[in-house]
């Protein structure tokens, strides 16, 4: 085991290490950093590690980086792939809200693990819980999924229950939790008067927004809700109560096409590409009356059980995010592997939608992301990733060439409109 570089405290014990992990912060930093993370019976603390980057190996391990206290894990997920074992945590800390960090069990620098990293992962879980319950703290609940290809399943939060039975506005009310977000929370609710399920979204209380954050919301809600059309969720109504914002949306009966993922693995080109039709005609819709998404992705398109799919959150989930970045001095503001590469210096128009939607494809076709970081713009301008033809055996030519279009680094390289990627893959 290598010495710590930080003085231990009273009674304290080191109990594991990994020397040759890499940790990273998704959706919160650009760039996920090199690390020597250390477990003791009473917090995680990450250590900067220098890397050799030619000979791949550790050269030593310098000061902290991060180091939260067991206390303050609110959930933890393992992540359950064989290549690329993880653990999500959700850490509240004072004055900053909730962060998600992920430890990735990799061998040396930025290569991916070995399948026995997995039964390490299992003992720094195992460890942390142990630790927790002799701080007089409950053991955290794990939530998997299937394993899927490379991928690892999302983090979430507990269910926050306290709501059930609130009437809002005297006609909706709220009947159960159904999802948590970094930014949101998600219940079913049903409208008394027209007699109807709903979907209400309230923002995390952590993240309340107010002043000039708050109009601001307000009037990307309103343009999003003026959205009409058959494939994008409406929002009936804006409802704001006891200082808290509430969008009332239509309810979907179905899921995302990210759990969709987790659950069965990736599609067949044949089943997505009318689902992509679906995204295409939603996404020029909006781009029409000059609309972007800014954060398109598989968590936020919903597949009903007839089978049409749904985009959600236009420009609203970027808005929370640009709001948590400015509060918790933390880069919330997209994610990052989706997100084109202008878009990550602050720049964005229509084309930006398209590279997310080649993104998509690309995760929806083979269960992985094109990009897994750190250094996403860089993977992006060199374009390192995997061949989709390689992963995706049954995509028709067309499909992956559209797909790879999609993906170039210059927005001017890209399809001009989501209409020419429809027409490139036969769906217009």
């Amino acid at each position: 085991m290598v010495a710590p570089s930080f003085p231990l405290q009273s009674n304290e014990r080191l109990l594991k290490e990994s020397a040759e992990h890499h940790f990273v912060r998704p959706d919160v930093s650009l760039l996920g950093r090199l690390c020597h993370a250390y477990l003791t019976d009473g917090r995680l603390v990450l250590c900067e590690a220098d890397y050799d980057m030619i000979k791949m190996s550790e050269k030593s391990v310098g000061g902290i980086l991060h180091e939260f206290p067991l206390s303050a894990v609110e959930a933890l997920r393992p992540g359950s792939t064989a290549v690329e074992p993880h653990i999500e945590f959700a850490v509240r800390e004072p004055g900053k809200g909730v962060a998600k960090l992920v430890l990735y069990f990799r061998d040396k620098g930025f290569a991916l693990g070995r399948p026995e990293r997995l039964s390490e992962r299992d003992e720094w879980i195992s460890a942390v819980n142990s630790s927790r319950e002799k701080l007089g703290l409950p053991a955290l609940l794990l939530e998997t999924l299937p394993s899927v290809a490379t991928r690892g399943p999302r983090l979430t939060t507990a269910p926050d229950k306290s709501r059930a039975g609130v009437v809002l506005a005297d006609k909706y009310e709220i009947r159960r939790h159904i999802g948590s977000g970094g930014m949101s929370l998600v219940y079913e609710g049903w409208d008394r008067k027209l007699e109807r399920p709903v979907a209400v979204k309230m923002m995390r209380p952590d993240l309340a927004l107010s002043g000039s954050d708050r109009s601001a919301f307000l009037r990307e809600a309103k343009t999003s809700a003026a959205l009409h059309h058959p494939f994008i969720v409406d929002i009936y109504e804006i409802l704001e109560e006891d200082n808290e914002i509430y969008l009332i949306f239509e309810f979907v009966d179905g899921q995302t096409l990210q759990e969709r993922l987790d659950q069965k693995g990736p599609f067949k080109a044949g089943d997505l590409k009318p689902i992509l039709k679906y995204v295409c005609d939603a996404l020029s819709f909006a781009h029409s009356l000059k609309v972007t998404h800014r954060d398109l992705k598989s968590s936020n398109i919903m597949l009903s059980k007839q089978g049409y799919a749904k985009v959600m959150d236009f420009g609203i989930a970027r808005h929370i995010k640009d709001t948590a970045s400015r509060k918790t001095k933390l880069d919330t503001s997209g994610t990052f592997p989706y997100m084109a590469p202008e878009q990550e210096m602050g720049k964005f128009d229509l084309r930006s939608d398209i590279f997310a939607l080649g993104v998509t494809a690309y995760e929806l076709l083979t269960g992985e992301l094109p990009y897994r970081g750190p250094n996403f713009y860089l993977q992006k301008e060199k374009k390192e990733r995997r061949p989709l033809v390689e992963l995706a055996a049954d995509a028709p030519g067309e499909l992956v060439a559209a797909v790879d279009r999609c993906l170039e680094f210059q927005a001017d390289d890209r399809f001009q409109s989501v209409a020419d990627f429809a027409r490139a893959i036969g769906e217009a």
